[in-house]
């Protein structure tokens, strides 16, 4: 399950972001013109009176027992403006399919699922891809400026999302590209617009500023998941494979133990995070403000039914705690093995930490404050294999993860692949040499 980061580092070089930026919008806004749209059968309009609404609160699995029925399958976009990519002598494209009857983003429009083509029918092994979060939505305010009517990039709706997605710079490499170990899976790719990762589990609208936001994340992930299990094969899944990066990372996290028990027992199933660790330091003003977050969007998504049950029991005066690995990291499912590729303590990472700007200095209180937390967390969630990487960027879906060496041995992705194929069961803590 796949999300992205934001990348921080961009704004090293102000001039030349801005260039950048200039010459993609405006190629943006000539292909705008030329992408196709959502299918008629997508609803733009609010609908509060969702046929199958649920409770406005407690866990999406135990208001819908019957989660084994999907609902009807949804409309394919028009194949024709499929984006291809990959290598000339393998292609990939996605291709769209609406689900207007039971799922609804944050402005009420509905959902979707792209599947990664060639898809082949049957095929026991997943790669289930929650794509391009950029971020969560804390507040009211931070969710209006995802954009209504955005594209599938960090949007509200899906009023433009086309057949030609938004992700394409991650489907393509790394642990994405055709020499990866998963090229021949079944990939599905979700887009959650909502803001709140699959977690929101708000059934009624909420009404700020005569907008109504919707946050029913978690329903549409189980629904989303209903659909491939019905339509597409996904109830004779054998091997599944759950992947986050940065934000996406921890949301994988905080999913795993509801996936788990989604999926029958005899699926093997493994996850691969990288730069999961968010912390809660309160001794930093960062830190304070990252809690300060966490507060807001547990009370807009209604979220403490969604969030790990035996972290919010522990933490019942404080549950927002339980959105930090250090806090609900014990009670992961210990038959799932976990693969993090985490920056390492190098000044870099501790600024982004921190919240310090590029050319701010890493004090000591700074670093006596934040490598504890590092760790706590690192342990909390009983990693089977670490790798610690130098720079800003996601290595595992980058042209990097086929080319650095870690220690002189392996790349990244080589290293996943050694690890995915002994099943986690020997330990692997590896660092990237820094230059």
């Amino acid at each position: 399950i796949f999300f992205r980061p934001y990348h921080y580092a961009m704004a090293k070089n102000y001039t030349s972001y801005n260039l950048t930026l200039g010459l993609l919008v405006t190629i943006a806004l000539f292909l705008l013109f030329h992408a196709s749209t959502v299918p008629t059968g997508v609803s733009v309009e609010v609908n509060i009176s969702n046929n199958g609404a649920h409770a406005d609160d407690g866990p999406y699995m135990a208001l819908h027992p019957d989660a084994s029925r999907g609902p009807p399958k949804g409309p394919a976009m028009n194949p024709t403006n499929e984006i291809v990519l990959g290598s000339r002598q393998k292609p990939f494209s996605w291709r769209l399919n609406s689900l207007p009857q039971k799922t609804s983003c944050m402005d009420g429009s509905a959902g979707g699922v792209y599947l990664r083509v060639p898809h082949t029918p049957r095929n026991p092994k997943w790669l289930l891809l929650f794509v391009d979060g950029v971020g969560w939505c804390h507040h009211f305010s931070t969710c209006r400026a995802r954009g209504f009517g955005a594209p599938f990039h960090s949007s509200a709706s899906s009023s433009k999302w086309t057949n030609n997605p938004k992700f394409t710079h991650m489907t393509h490499a790394g642990l994405l590209s055709h020499n990866s170990p998963f090229s021949d899976w079944n990939a599905a790719a979700f887009g959650y617009c909502d803001g709140s990762a699959f977690l929101g589990i708000r059934q009624k609208a909420t009404l700020v500023g005569g907008k109504p936001y919707l946050f029913k994340g978690q329903h549409n992930l189980l629904t989303y998941l209903e659909w491939l299990q019905e339509e597409h094969g996904l109830q004779e899944v054998r091997e599944v494979v759950v992947m986050g990066f940065g934000y996406g990372a921890l949301a994988t996290l905080l999913h795993l133990p509801l996936l788990r028990q989604w999926l029958p027992e005899s699926v093997r199933m493994s996850a691969v995070v990288e730069a999961p660790m968010y912390l809660h330091v309160p001794e930093l003003k960062h830190g304070q403000e990252e809690s300060r977050r966490m507060r807001m969007a547990l009370d807009a998504w209604n979220a403490s039914g969604s969030l790990v049950p035996e972290c919010v029991a522990k933490h019942s005066q404080e549950p927002w705690l339980c959105f930090f690995p250090e806090y609900f990291g014990q009670w992961l499912p210990p038959n799932v093995p976990l693969m993090v590729a985490q920056r390492r303590l190098e000044p870099f990472a501790l600024k982004l930490y921190a919240g310090l700007g590029p050319k701010q200095e890493v004090s000591e209180d700074v670093r006596a404050a934040l490598v504890p937390r590092v760790k706590a967390s690192l342990e909390a969630v009983r990693p089977s294999g670490v790798i610690r990487l130098c720079g800003d960027a996601s290595i595992l879906t980058s042209a990097q993860c086929n080319e650095v060496r870690v220690e002189g041995k392996a790349t990244p992705c080589g290293l996943v692949s050694q690890w995915y194929a002994n099943e986690g069961r020997t330990p692997m803590v590896l660092e990237e040499e820094c230059t």
